[in-house]
């Protein structure tokens, strides 16, 4: 298992982000290569001190399968077709298509597996400071791809908002993901945190009102603003209008004593 795992590793091209003394981690490779989920399974029974065993890069297992691409999950039951089955190519008698029977197979996530050897692992922060719910969902999975199992592990991160982003979970679930969020994992993050929506309603309402009032005010002051002005206009226009009113009287004077 650990020599498979070293190979897989080495293909996807890990090694050449890890030093070259570093010690290698079976549970944390097979967190995150696309391999048989029975091989998880395995590294995590052979190396089970290594579930909270952080890496050279400071970082759980947990977190590199929250980070990981969702790999589809393979079938090795052996179940899948029999040469009754198959259909043969009428020159050669080869199988062309070996597989007829459609099988529903699948298997428990990476995440699912890892937090069944150590729940607590959902509770530990990555080297950035984010839980292993923010990541999983930030990467576009989904209740099934890990999600509900982090939520089960560690309710209170529902109710903690992402350290880089500052959303909370069911914010992050409907902003990012494939198509813009997945209805479901929105829904079952809402639901298990209904007291966040209550206060980000009221939150926009406080927003809603504060606003409304500095407009007010603004309106208020302009109002006052026009009106002073309004009537310092007019002052000024009667004492244009005075000046020449006392400047008419003596030339009214002076017309009786001509006379």
């Amino acid at each position: 298992t650990v020599l498979l795992l070293q190979v897989m590793n080495a293909m996807d091209g890990n090694t050449q982000q890890r030093p070259l003394l570093a010690p290698f981690h079976a549970v944390h490779a097979s967190s995150y290569v696309n391999c048989p989920r029975c091989v998880v399974r395995m590294a995590m029974v052979l190396f089970p001190e290594q579930l909270l065993m952080r890496d050279e890069g400071g970082f759980l297992p947990i977190h590199i399968a929250a980070a990981a691409p969702v790999y589809a999950v393979h079938d090795l039951r052996g179940e899948g077709f029999s040469m009754e089955d198959a259909i043969l190519d009428e020159e050669t008698g080869m199988p062309i298509i070996r597989k007829l029977k459609e099988t529903k197979y699948t298997e428990p996530s990476v995440i699912d597996i890892l937090l069944s050897g150590e729940a607590s692992a959902a509770r530990e922060r990555d080297p950035n400071g984010q839980l292993p719910l923010h990541i999983a969902i930030m990467r576009g999975k989904t209740l099934d791809e890990g999600v509900k199992a982090l939520a089960d592990a560690y309710p209170e991160a529902l109710t903690m908002p992402d350290k880089h982003t500052n959303l909370y979970p069911f914010m992050l679930a409907a902003s990012v993901g494939r198509g813009r969020g997945d209805c479901s994992t929105i829904y079952e993050m809402v639901r298990a945190a209904p007291d966040l929506v209550k206060m980000a309603l009221d939150g926009a309402r406080d927003h809603s009102s504060s606003s409304v009032s500095s407009s007010g005010e603004r309106i208020d002051h302009h109002r006052s603003s026009r009106s002073s002005n309004e009537r310092s206009d007019f002052l000024d226009k009667s004492s244009d209008c005075d000046s020449p009113c006392l400047d008419q009287k003596p030339r009214a004077k002076d017309s009786k004593e001509d006379l």
